[in-house]
């Protein structure tokens, strides 16, 4: 085969989610960058959505931020602050460089 797969984890703490909440529609909290499987990526954090149709929802955009061309298939876990209410989304999308997915709550 001519693909690799490659398996790998990261955790991101988002700190001041409740000042961040009205922060307004579109506007983002960007992590530190990270390494997966041999490539730099961010999150996105939008606490009050990407844009006026997802308002209603949290968003998050995994961004691959190195150069190349990736296959991804990913899970994202939301903890609140008090360790319970685990939310989770499942997503597979082939983002291409300066391509992102998104996950909505």
């Amino acid at each position: 085969s001519i693909y690799e797969t490659v398996e790998g984890s990261h955790e991101c703490l988002m700190k001041g989610y409740s000042l961040a909440k009205g922060m307004g529609v579109g506007k983002s909290m960007t992590s530190s960058k990270f390494t997966v499987g041999g490539y730099d990526w961010i999150f996105r954090f939008y606490p009050d959505g990407h844009d006026k149709a997802n308002e209603e929802y949290i968003c998050i955009d995994i961004k691959l931020v190195s150069p190349g061309e990736v296959r991804v298939v990913y899970e994202l876990k939301l903890l609140d602050q008090s360790g319970k209410g685990i939310h989770r989304l499942r997503r597979a999308k082939p983002p291409q460089l300066n391509q992102e997915a998104h996950g909505m709550y």
